[in-house]
């Protein structure tokens, strides 16, 4: 069996998803991914040796981030945006570009500057909470599709929601 090819970081991008204009490779300084967890729910039987951690298919809180030098006006907190998260991957062993994007509907709810003096400035810091849109692809591959408003939750092309949304009727 061939080995997963490795893929490493090389460029990255935050930008408004709605706007063409508004990229930030230049003054971009980090982004983060955010994890995805699964919500779990403890069940501890009465006359049980353990306590059980249950999986459930919702996802807890998506918390996405960004950094960038300077000043930048649209991470002012407190409007719904979509944002696309960029990355041109490299594959190790052929070379090739290899595409990333994370689109994500979210409020800014944190800016944060970082300490600076007069002969430095670092940055802003950006924390979005209240995602209601999540999609992630690499390469083209859907590994994430999550929207709330739609009440779907796929995993690599799967939707776990399918079957409940089924057994409502909806």
């Amino acid at each position: 069996m061939a080995a997963k090819p490795f893929l490493i970081l090389q460029d990255i991008d935050v930008r408004k998803a709605t706007e063409a204009d508004s990229s930030r490779t230049t003054t971009i300084a980090k982004m983060t991914i955010p994890p995805i967890r699964f919500k779990t729910s403890t069940r501890s039987a009465g006359g049980g040796v353990m306590d059980v951690e249950y999986s459930q298919d919702k996802l807890q809180p998506i918390e996405p981030a960004f950094s960038v030098h300077g000043f930048d006006q649209d991470m002012m907190p407190g409007l719904r945006e979509r944002w696309t998260f960029a990355a041109a991957l490299r594959n190790r062993k052929t070379g090739g570009a290899v595409p990333f994007r994370a689109t994500i509907e979210g409020v800014i709810v944190e800016w944060t500057p970082d300490e600076a003096d007069p002969s430095q400035f670092n940055g802003c810091n950006a924390l979005l909470k209240e995602v209601t849109h999540f999609e992630m692809t690499i390469d083209g591959v859907e590994y994430w599709y999550v929207d709330e408003d739609e009440r779907v939750l796929r995993r690599m092309g799967v939707d776990l929601m399918a079957s409940r949304r089924a057994a409502l009727g909806a």
